[in-house]
């Protein structure tokens, strides 16, 4: 018997046993933010296969995702030694799957997965989510990021490590920014880098139920509230990791402004990065701000049927992808105050409210604001232009779609990888003639 491996060089294929491999250092990002992409991959005969570190967050993945543990730690991910460690465990792994794509996500992950790939000939779609603590440091913090992106920009940008495996006509690697700011970054540094090889993609998208629950455009600011002590009756959220460096101690600030008010905490404590808040913190500050209520994770926070009158506040400085709060709260008419870093390049003073600094009176300005535009009926033609944009650019089937269609640029020509021969070279030795 004489074995023949015909394969088609298609992003779909349902004779095609090699998966795509989602990769992060979380599984909490996967499960957050990629689901509705795995779900549509699987649902187009895809083979897929999520890799990441374990935490609870694993309990939620689909019984139809397999998931390979990748033992790494994020506060330890820059040291030289660890790095090493961390980048042969992903090498055995892609090496052993051998993959059609690697689609990577996180700063960390992107640069071991690209050296990876480059290595072993594999295409590999690379997604910036934010440029992380790095993009807000100054000296030493930004000189580590640029010689990451140098690297990344050096790797992607080439087809095979062995220059016999090299194709020009071909693109093996692809890079999806989640937001402008860091994109325009990108660019202004590596303007070498094809730019047909870059893709403007931001976030994960807001769920279709947000959309279906809210047909009206808002669902909680009515025209006809009752004016009387409106201010007393605002409820004010925070939606984010309990990191500094998203805020959370300026929105704790602003709860002393607003004493009579409920300000409502949704988000999980982070101990891989030193600014986070702990139990034992958390436990103070419900003394010290009694009207700030913490809540931890929890799934769809928006959907809370006793909310009176929220606002959200984003006050966040970290170096982040698109917040997706921002896009649950326009998409169910929630107005939004935010950190101009929050912005992303996506939004402008025609969708949120800016502050105009990390003060708490800046936050307090916005709300003022809020208050008097609503009175004025200003109010609610923002409202309704976020959700209609939202609708129209930011819904998470669009991002999916935006996704996969980037993947379309790739060439999946199996035929000059290494990691295709030696899978091929196994084949025949194991099947008899």
């Amino acid at each position: 018997m004489t074995f023949k491996y015909n394969l088609r060089y298609k992003v779909f294929d349902e004779n095609n046993n090699f998966p795509i491999l989602i990769v992060s250092n979380s599984s909490w990002y996967i499960r957050n933010y990629r689901s509705s992409l795995i779900n549509k991959l699987i649902n187009k005969k895809q083979k897929v296969i999520a890799i990441s570190p374990i935490d609870s967050s694993i309990l939620e993945f689909p019984k139809s995702l397999p998931h390979i543990h990748w033992e790494i730690k994020r506060k330890a991910i820059f040291n030289p030694f660890n790095f090493f460690i961390y980048f042969f465990r992903m090498f055995l792994i892609i090496k052993t799957i051998k993959p059609k794509l690697i689609h990577s996500h996180t700063l960390a992950a992107n640069l071991i997965c690209s050296l990876v790939a480059l290595i072993l000939g594999i295409p590999c779609a690379l997604s910036f989510a934010g440029l992380g603590k790095l993009y807000q440091g100054k000296g030493s913090s930004k000189l580590i990021l640029n010689i990451i992106l140098k690297i990344i920009a050096k790797v992607s940008s080439q087809n095979s490590i062995i220059n016999s495996h090299q194709f020009e006509s071909n693109i093996r690697s692809i890079l999806i920014f989640q937001n402008k700011k860091d994109l325009n970054y990108f660019i202004d540094r590596f303007e070498d880098f094809p730019k047909d090889r870059i893709f403007l993609i931001p976030g994960s998208g807001v769920p279709e139920k947000y959309i279906e629950s809210n047909p009206r455009g808002n669902i909680c600011w009515e025209e006809n509230l009752n004016n009387k002590n409106l201010e007393k009756k605002v409820e004010f959220i925070y939606c984010g990791r309990l990191l500094a460096s998203k805020g959370i101690f300026t929105f704790l600030s602003l709860s002393k402004l607003f004493k009579e008010n409920k300000f409502l905490v949704y988000g999980g404590i982070d101990l891989s990065q030193k600014d986070s808040l702990d139990k034992q913190t958390i436990s103070q500050l419900q003394k010290k701000y009694p009207n700030v209520h913490f809540f931890y994770n929890k799934k769809d926070p928006f959907f809370r049927k006793d909310f009176k009158i929220p606002i959200l506040i984003v006050p966040s400085n970290y170096g982040e992808g698109l917040p997706r709060a921002i896009i649950e709260a326009l998409a169910l008419g929630i107005p939004v105050i935010c950190s101009r870093n929050a912005l992303c390049g996506i939004f402008t003073n025609k969708h949120v409210y800016i502050s105009d600094g990390d003060d708490p009176s800046n936050y307090e300005t916005c709300i003022q604001n809020i208050m008097s535009e609503y009175k004025s009926k200003k109010l609610f033609k923002k409202i309704k232009f976020a959700n209609k944009y939202v609708l129209e650019n930011l819904t998470e089937e669009s991002v999916v779609d935006k996704t996969i269609n980037a993947y379309k640029k790739i060439s999946f020509n199996y035929s000059k990888s290494l990691s295709y021969k030696f899978y091929q070279t196994k084949i025949n030795n194991w099947i008899a003639d």
